[in-house]
C-alpha cells in the first residue's frame, strides 16, 4: 500500500463549531498520515508451563487472518515469558484466553512494520462474584455533532465506583480515533467524544464484590471501553483479519489512579470492564520480544 492508498484508508472528517468544514478543507495533513496506524484485533488462547515458558497458542479462526500475520504472532509469542501463577505457593502451568491488538505503522519505501501494540489476558466473566458487575450501564448517545461530521473513535475510561454502586469519579484515560483530520479537529473530536461518555457514565451503576479479597475495598477502580462507530460493524468473528484505520491517542493523566496502575491496553474491547489492580497472568518479557 502506498502513500496516497494509505490515505484514501484513512476517513477524512473535519470537525468545526458550524459542523463539517468546507470540502476544499477537508485533507488529511502529512503529520497526521505519519502517526496514522492500521489495527487488527486477535483472539486467541495460550498454555503457558510452570516456568512460565509459552508452548502453545491457538488463534481462533486463524484461517481468516493473512499467513504473515500468523506466523509474526506465533514468532513473538512463543518468545514471551510469563511470571509464574501460583497454587498452594507452588507455581503451575495454566491456559488463558488473550486478545492482541496489532498495528501496522508505514516506513521507508512504503513498506510496513507489524507489531503487537496491546495485550489482554484472562477470562471476562460478568458473573464473577470476586469482581465488579455491571448493573445499569446506558451507553453514551452518539453526539450529533460528532456524527455530522463522521467522527469515530473510542474512549477509554478509568471509572470509579463506591460500595453502593455509584459512580464516585470518572475520567477519559485514552481516545483513540479510527477517523482523520487535522490536528485540531481531531483534538476536538477527542474532547467531544470523552466529554459525551463521561457524562453518560457518572449515572451508571454496579454492583460490588460479594466474594474474595476485593470484596473488603471501599472503592474499585475499573477500566470501560466506549465505542463510537457510525454503522453497525458486525460480531467480533466478522471483523477478524480486516485492518482497521488506527489513530492512538495521548495518555491521559487520571487524578484517582495510583502510578502503579499500569495495566492500560487498549486490546480491551466494547462489552468488556476491567478491574484495575485486579492480580491476573503477567508477562515478564517486552511483548515485542
Amino acid at each position: 500500500m502506498n502513500y496516497k492508498a494509505w490515505a484514501a484508508a484513512l476517513s477524512v472528517v473535519l470537525l468545526c463549531s458550524a459542523g463539517v468544514a468546507s470540502e476544499a478543507d477537508a485533507r488529511v495533513p502529512a503529520a497526521v498520515i505519519a502517526q496514522a496506524q492500521m489495527s487488527m484485533m486477535l483472539d486467541g488462547t495460550i498454555d503457558v508451563e510452570a516456568d512460565g515458558r509459552v508452548s502453545a497458542l491457538r488463534i481462533d479462526g486463524e484461517a481468516d487472518y493473512p499467513g504473515g500475520v500468523v506466523a509474526h504472532v506465533h514468532q513473538v509469542v512463543q518468545g514471551w515469558e510469563f511470571e509464574p501463577v501460583l497454587r498452594d505457593g507452588q507455581p503451575v502451568a495454566f491456559t488463558t484466553p488473550m486478545t492482541i491488538r496489532l498495528v501496522a505503522s508505514q516506513i521507508g519505501d512504503g513498506g510496513y512494520e507489524i507489531r503487537i501494540a496491546s495485550t489482554r489476558f484472562g477470562e471476562h466473566d460478568p458473573e464473577d462474584r470476586s469482581r465488579v458487575r455491571t448493573l445499569a450501564m446506558t451507553p453514551p448517545r452518539y453526539p450529533e455533532q460528532a456524527y455530522r461530521a463522521g467522527v469515530t473513535g473510542t474512549v477509554y475510561l478509568a471509572v470509579q465506583v463506591g460500595r453502593d454502586g455509584q459512580v464516585l469519579d470518572v475520567a477519559a484515560e485514552q481516545v483513540d480515533l479510527t477517523s482523520a483530520g487535522t490536528e485540531r479537529v481531531m483534538a476536538q473530536a477527542r474532547e467531544l467524544l470523552a466529554r459525551t461518555s463521561t457524562q453518560a457514565a457518572r449515572r451508571w451503576r454496579f454492583l460490588a464484590p460479594e466474594q474474595g479479597e476485593a470484596a473488603q475495598a471501599q472503592s474499585w477502580n475499573l477500566r470501560v471501553p466506549v465505542s463510537f462507530q457510525l454503522s453497525d460493524t458486525g460480531r467480533r468473528e466478522d471483523k477478524r483479519g480486516r485492518w482497521l484505520p488506527y489513530i492512538p491517542g495521548p495518555r491521559l493523566f487520571v487524578p484517582f489512579l495510583r502510578k502503579d496502575d499500569d495495566g492500560f491496553s487498549t486490546a480491551l474491547q466494547e462489552g468488556q470492564i476491567e478491574m484495575i489492580g485486579r492480580p491476573g497472568p503477567r508477562l515478564k518479557t517486552p511483548l515485542a520480544s
